[in-house]
């Protein structure tokens, strides 16, 4: 396993960092994804407080505790998006001439999303619920807790990554990105609501706070022990391959 300090992972995570903060054009991506997300949270929020006439804001409740969750997966998506859009196509020559492992690729990009995404979104929603008067408890339990299921989140946004963020040419098949958008609404009501309803809940006992941590350390160390399995024999790569191609290679085979 690569540690976040060996030089690949380090040059890794600083061009990805780096080139998301200088890039106006990936910051745009990013953005329209948090408008998708400020939208769904905004409507849950006026559906939880018209269905219960009030909605107290000093205390978890499930819309509220779904914020964070919602804005995290958005974020993360949009970071996903993101780095499929190349920067610089001919600057990826260092990539291709240095030739470092998937495995150490694909942990620069989990810790390029923890510093872009997970770690501000779960810092600010300890922040504001703090700001709401929520007990410092339930504020530090919660920013744990998403903090944790952000790094699974990240695990399973990369399940499918081939390529150093930013120096590959994508796909442009429309398809493959209406089924992929599709392919996205069941985790959302997982990850953000359903979590958020299973979160309200264990914020009552510590015990029960405990045993969500287990959970959801277990699953982020399956889906990374996975990821590093199916990244052993795998190689970068520098060009998307699109839905057809992908087919008539299956079909040839």
């Amino acid at each position: 396993m690569a540690l976040p300090s060996s030089p690949a992972v380090r040059s890794v995570t600083t061009f990805t960092v780096t080139t998301m903060l200088r890039s106006r054009r990936h910051r745009l991506i990013v953005t329209a994804y948090l408008g998708l997300a400020l939208a769904i949270t905004t409507l849950s929020v006026i559906v939880a407080g018209g269905l219960r006439g009030t909605l107290a804001f000093n205390q978890p409740a499930i819309s509220l505790l779904a914020l964070p969750l919602v804005t995290m997966f958005f974020a993360t998506l949009g970071l996903r998006a993101a780095f499929a859009v190349p920067s610089d196509l001919d600057a990826n020559w260092v990539f291709r001439l240095s030739q470092p492992r998937l495995a150490s690729v694909l942990d620069a990009t989990v810790i390029s999303l923890l510093l872009l995404s997970i770690v501000p979104v779960s810092t600010l929603a300890a922040l504001g619920a703090l700001a709401l008067d929520w007990t410092p408890h339930d504020a530090a339990t919660m920013a744990t807790l998403d903090l944790l299921c952000g790094l699974a989140l990240a695990e399973w946004a990369l399940r499918d990554c081939r390529a150093v963020p930013f120096t590959w040419t994508r796909s442009g098949d429309a398809e493959s990105l209406k089924s992929r958008w599709l392919g996205h609404i069941v985790p959302l009501i997982l990850f953000a609501f359903v979590n958020a309803a299973i979160q309200r809940s264990v914020l009552r006992s510590n015990r029960a706070a405990a045993w969500y941590l287990g959970i959801v350390l277990t699953a982020w160390v399956v889906q990374r022990l996975r990821r590093q399995f199916a990244a052993r024999n795998v190689s970068l790569q520098f060009d998307a391959v699109d839905s057809s191609r992908r087919n008539a290679r299956t079909y040839a085979s």
